[in-house]
């Protein structure tokens, strides 16, 4: 049986934000009405969550990432085509820690 300080290196960590450009033209459309699918903690009534104070926030969390050198993602256009980008760097990912 492994030990927790084992595991925790095979714990691939990463963040996924948008930026302020996709956030600018899809906060209504995209962001707010698909909110819940991921973050099941937000309540269905997410009105006071606003477009100024979301921009903040995610630039908020990109910034403690770079100072923390966690790995971060940024949507900037096309959701699907850039996740599958993200699929595809945690495929590597997994495959560096089969080959340790």
């Amino acid at each position: 049986m492994k030990r927790d300080d084992e595991y925790s290196v095979e714990i691939i960590t990463f963040y996924i934000g948008f930026s302020n450009e996709y956030i600018e033209n899809y906060f209504d459309s995209k962001i707010l009405s698909n909110m819940g699918v991921v973050e099941c903690r937000i309540p269905e009534d997410n009105t006071d969550i606003t477009k100024e104070r979301y921009i903040i926030e995610t630039a908020e969390i990109k910034k403690m990432c770079e100072d923390g050198e966690a790995k971060y993602f940024e949507i900037n256009n096309d959701y699907s085509l850039e996740v599958q980008k993200i699929y595809d760097w945690v495929d590597e990912q997994v495959e560096k820690l089969r080959i340790k």
